[in-house]
């Protein structure tokens, strides 16, 4: 509350997608996430590519309406990565973009080495009242392409994705 939160849920079971999209289509916003953003725990990527993934990841992506996903030309392991239920208590909390950076250094500073701004809401959706849409770019530059071929002049929000623990070279 210290930072302006105004939204924010723990990740963990139905996914970053799962909530992202719930969150984003009862606020009516339109949202984008970084994957190479996101922190992750060491050898994850490496093994969702190898589609080593957990049951539920499945069930996650299929309860979530795909008509207010744009996962671009994100690859299995990666959108794997995204619907996984296993996120070690990751927070996905909304703030506004001049405070979030405040708010990363402050939890970086008490130890939580992952905290990142994994992305931002862009705009209000233009869809009906309870619609939105959550999108996510492989990287910093496809999301500005994207910002600027008209999805965001005017930048709302912050994403801020935190893990409540560090990940270490075990994990």
């Amino acid at each position: 509350v210290a930072h302006g939160a105004h939204a924010g849920t723990d990740i963990t079971g139905f996914s970053l997608m799962g909530h992202l999209v719930e969150i984003v289509k009862n606020s009516g916003v339109e949202a984008e996430i970084v994957f190479s953003s996101i922190p992750l725990f060491t050898g994850v990527r490496e093994l969702a590519d190898q589609e080593v993934l957990p049951g539920a990841v499945e069930r996650n992506r299929e309860s979530v309406d795909e008509s207010l996903l744009d996962l671009g030309d994100l690859g299995g392991g990666e959108r794997g990565i995204l619907f996984g239920p296993e996120t070690s208590g990751g927070i996905l909390a909304f703030l506004p973009p001049t405070l979030a950076d405040a708010f990363v250094r402050e939890l970086r500073e008490k130890g939580v080495a992952a905290a990142s701004a994994i992305g931002r809401v862009t705009r209000a959706h233009e869809a009906a009242p309870k619609s939105g849409l959550a999108s996510v770019s492989r990287d910093q530059a496809q999301a500005h392409q994207t910002l600027s071929e008209g999805a965001a002049a005017d930048v709302a929000e912050q994403l801020i994705g935190e893990e409540k623990r560090r990940p270490s070279r075990a994990d």
